[in-house]
Formats: structure tokens, sequence, C-alpha cells
């Protein structure tokens, strides 16, 4: 379960909040989310994803496994 919980907090809620908060009317984009803006989202979350999520989902699920 902490697993779960620790893969939607750290790669769910950044995304949700990606798509959520324009809707809601904070935009950080004055461009209209053009080319460029996609590609630097889209390099940003590889990047987040590597440095972040699968480290910690990684030694999530090592200290998930039966130390006896």
């Amino acid at each position: 379960m902490a697993f779960v919980l620790t893969i939607a907090y750290v790669g769910v809620l950044p995304l949700t909040s990606v798509i959520g908060l324009p809707r809601i009317g904070i935009d950080w984009d004055p461009t209209n989310y053009g080319l460029g803006t996609w590609l630097l989202l889209v390099t940003v979350a590889l990047w987040y994803a590597a440095v972040f999520v699968v480290p910690l989902a990684f030694f999530a699920f090592i200290l998930a496994l039966p130390t006896g």
C-alpha cells in the first residue's frame, strides 16, 4: 500500500497539477501552450521520473522485501 501511495504522490500529483491548475484559472504559460512548452514539460517530467520516482519506487520495493 505504501508503494502505491508513493507512486501516486510522486508521479500522479504533479501530472494532475499540470493538467488541473490551468483549468481553474492558474495559467503559467501566456503563449497558449505552444510546441516548446509541451517539449519542455515532457522533458522535465521524464527527468523528474528518472531522478525521483524510479529510485524512490525501487527503494520502497527493497524495503518491502522480507528480511528474514
